[in-house]
C-alpha cells in the first residue's frame, strides 16, 4: 500500500500525486523525461506539454496517462482524474481573475 493508496480525496491535483511520490517538481520532470519549465506549466494547470508518446517496438501512439501514470505510481485513470481536477482548478481562477469578473453588474450601474 502506498501513501497515495489511502487518499480519499475527490478531486486529488497532480501535486498530490507528485508529493505522495516524494519527488520535486525537479525530480519529477526528470522521471517523466520532460522539461522542468514543461512540468512546472503541467502541474497547476493540468495541460499536458506532450499528448503520446511513441513506442518504437509496437510502432504506436501511447496516451499520456497511461505512460506518465508509472512515474507518479498510481493508475491512468486516477493520473486523468487528477489532470482534469488541477485544470479545473486553474480555469476557475483564470474565470474569477478576468477583467468581466471585476465588473459591477448592469443592475448596480
Amino acid at each position: 500500500m502506498t501513501p497515495a493508496d489511502l487518499c480519499t480525496v475527490e478531486q486529488e491535483p497532480l501535486v498530490h500525486l507528485r508529493v505522495f511520490t516524494g519527488r520535486s517538481r525537479a525530480e519529477m520532470a526528470k522521471a517523466l523525461g520532460i522539461a522542468e519549465e514543461t512540468y512546472r506549466q503541467l502541474e497547476p494547470t493540468g495541460r499536458r506539454g506532450t499528448r503520446a508518446h511513441h513506442d518504437r517496438a509496437r510502432d504506436e501512439g501511447i496516451a499520456w496517462d497511461d505512460w506518465a501514470a508509472p512515474a507518479f505510481g498510481t493508475t491512468p485513470e486516477r493520473l486523468l482524474a487528477a489532470r482534469e481536477s488541477a485544470r479545473d482548478a486553474w480555469l476557475d481562477g483564470v474565470r474569477r481573475s478576468s477583467p468581466a469578473a471585476h465588473r459591477a453588474p448592469s443592475s448596480a450601474r
